[in-house]
């Protein structure tokens, strides 16, 4: 998906307001190209609503994936996992090994989990996220995620109801050569 697509869909899932605002701040010679983008979605009757945003990232990262009405059995285990459990298994990874788990999707759990790491892992993360932006292959990213289900799956399996909070963790994903490590 190219710059003014993105640009579009961004300035129509905000409110029109705010997007008229954004779209005169930017140079003339973008109007010629954003206006009819943006009037074409209005047309097709595509609601203005801030959901069109949640997925911006995921655009950025895998702009050439096209988007499934179904995700894989792992995305799904890992969207319905309980944030305890996430977080649990990925206190033992490195930023490098988090912040491709919560670039990959829009996780239910995602703000609840990097909130409960420390400020400074926080940062960390923060600029593992940074230094990966989209340079991960799909084709590993998919590989770790899959990793990381069947490591949740372990966790919660393990994890009885008499200490919720103990469960033992499988060896981390960093020891993989994948990461370096």
């Amino acid at each position: 998906m190219d710059v003014y697509k993105k640009t579009a869909l961004y300035l129509y899932g905000l409110n029109e307001n705010d997007s008229q605002w954004l779209l005169e701040q930017l140079p003339e010679k973008y109007h010629g190209k954003l206006s009819p983008m943006l009037s074409e979605l209005a047309d097709l009757g595509i609601p203005r609503e801030p959901t069109l945003l949640s997925g911006m990232e995921s655009l950025k990262k895998n702009a050439d994936q096209k988007p499934s009405v179904k995700e894989p059995p792992y995305i799904q285990r890992i969207a319905r996992t309980d944030a305890a459990v996430v977080y649990k298994v990925l206190t033992s990874e490195i930023d490098t090994v988090i912040s491709v788990v919560l670039q990959a999707r829009d996780w239910p759990w995602k703000n609840e989990i990097i909130n409960r790491f420390p400020l400074q892992r926080r940062l960390a993360i923060s600029e593992a996220m940074t230094a990966i932006n989209g340079e991960m292959t799909e084709k590993v990213c998919e590989t770790l995620l899959k990793i990381f289900a069947d490591r949740l799956v372990d966790a919660i399996e393990s994890t009885s109801p008499s200490s919720a909070n103990t469960c033992q963790i499988k060896e981390p994903v960093r020891r993989w050569t994948i990461f370096g490590r």
